[in-house]
């Protein structure tokens, strides 16, 4: 019931015109060809109780998924800018968001702010640079979500297709994650459109804080080799957030999302992300070992997904010439590294990675460039550039407004952030506490966790 080829059969296209501007009431037009329906109407918005067909878009969600391409219309009332011209046939990029009803979308208010209005933010920002934003709708059975059923979907790495254990049942059903449904969507949008150079994906309760970034900035910082592009916790550092990144069509961006919907039971999909990354690294550099338990047991509660969460990053810096800083490794030599010196994380950039687990510049991972949360000077080029997302106002390209819609229109320092007054060795001993979990104490390694907030220190 959980096999992607069979739930992907299932997610009919849809198109999405919406009237964004706060100037006249919000409006849609939502088509389904497939099953010749509309709900909502542009043209004559005036007449049209928006409520009451939103609320039958989602009578008709109960039973459907969609993947739709989301766009702008101004009916008279000019918001966005003048759309610049793209050949879509040509390596499209695009920008995927997603909600499991429209309603969330349409009605829902975080923090003043109405998730519609964010919706026409990233509709704006494409049509200025030339993406293609799409919206996944709607969610599968509780039967769909939590059998785990192997795979036979192209671009399933081998060492997925025949592990045993994905054939089973979640332990507990009622934790499936449906915001992992994002790794479909990916999916999704790559067969529909094979020739997409990559995509973007953002949180329902995001906006672009900076619209003068692009994925193409991010794009060139990273090599061939690198698939992934995700940024840390401004706060407590874990190992990568799942909230906004940038992911090539390749090979092993396909695989990771397989990956990552294997792995999707527990809470919060980020332990899923986490689980399939080491996976791919542990198949890939011999060198490198996890335990596996920590990640299964991580799937039942919040208090598994904290050890999980305690648990990787700590993995990851202690690893050290295995999974990072080898400068030496090149685009050609096939490691999936591809970045030189320039994100080796070396001198103290190193020293404070792993005496804080934060990070003051980009971090080569194999495959993955993992972002700082603060502004940085890339070493190669001189530019200045922005984390992905940071909590930190103008200072990024996504903001986050679940705590607070006016700060991400704060103007904020885009300076990088000062040196941590306190040497390494000092943060050392104040950012790693020994990790006192019982469970599974036998495979606790490397024994600590981290404290420190990276915005604080």
């Amino acid at each position: 019931m959980g096999d992607i080829d069979t739930l992907l059969s299932l997610v009919p296209h849809c198109e999405l015109r919406g009237v964004f501007s706060d100037a006249v009431a919000p409006a849609f037009e939502l088509t389904v060809p497939a099953e010749e329906l509309t709900f909502g109407d542009t043209s004559n918005y005036t007449q049209v109780n928006f409520t009451a067909e939103a609320d039958r878009l989602d009578a008709f969600l109960s039973t459907k998924v969609l993947l739709c391409r989301v766009r702008y219309i101004d009916n008279g009332v000019p918001k966005c800018a003048r759309p610049r011209r793209r050949d879509e046939t040509k390596h499209p990029f695009l920008l995927i968001s997603l909600s499991t009803s429209f309603s969330y979308v349409y009605q829902r208010r975080t923090r003043n702010l109405r998730l519609w209005r964010a919706l026409g933010e990233w509709a704006c920002y494409t049509n200025a640079h030339g993406l293609l934003l799409h919206l996944w709708l709607g969610t599968f059975s509780d039967e769909q979500l939590n059998t785990r059923t192997v795979s036979t979907a192209r671009d399933v790495p081998q060492w997925l297709a025949h592990a045993p254990k994905r054939s089973i049942i979640c332990d507990e059903p009622s934790l499936g994650s449906g915001h992992v449904l994002k790794t479909l969507a990916a999916l999704l949008a790559f067969r529909r459109m094979p020739h997409a150079k990559g995509l973007v994906y953002v949180d329902a309760d995001t906006l672009p804080a900076n619209s003068s970034l692009t994925p193409d900035a991010y794009l060139s910082l990273a090599p061939r080799a690198t698939d992934l592009i995700g940024t840390t916790s401004h706060g407590v550092p874990s190992l990568m957030n799942s909230g906004v990144w940038l992911l090539r069509n390749s090979v092993w961006g396909r695989q990771l999302m397989h990956s990552w919907w294997m792995n999707r039971c527990g809470h919060m999909d980020q332990r899923a992300l986490w689980y399939s990354l080491f996976e791919q690294w542990r198949h890939e550099r011999a060198a490198f070992n996890f335990s596996s338990s920590i990640f299964e047991a991580s799937s039942k509660d919040k208090v598994g997904y904290a050890i999980a969460k305690s648990y990787t990053l700590p993995a990851v810096t202690t690893a050290r010439g295995v999974l990072w800083g080898l400068p030496g490794a090149s685009e050609a030599d096939g490691s999936g590294f591809g970045s030189g010196e320039r994100f080796a994380c070396d001198g103290v950039c190193g020293e404070l990675f792993i005496a804080s687990g934060c990070l003051i510049e980009p971090l080569a991972l194999p495959h993955v460039l993992l972002l700082p949360t603060s502004p940085w000077q890339d070493r190669a080029s001189g530019s200045r550039m922005l984390p992905l997302q940071s909590g930190e106002g103008s200072a990024q390209w996504a903001c986050h407004f679940n705590t607070n819609s006016k700060y991400c229109y704060k103007s904020t320092s885009l300076e990088p952030r000062p040196l941590p007054k306190r040497s390494p060795s000092e943060l050392k001993k104040h950012c790693r506490r020994k990790d006192s979990a019982s469970v599974h104490s036998s495979t606790w390694e490397p024994g600590f966790r981290y404290v420190c907030r990276c915005d604080e220190l």
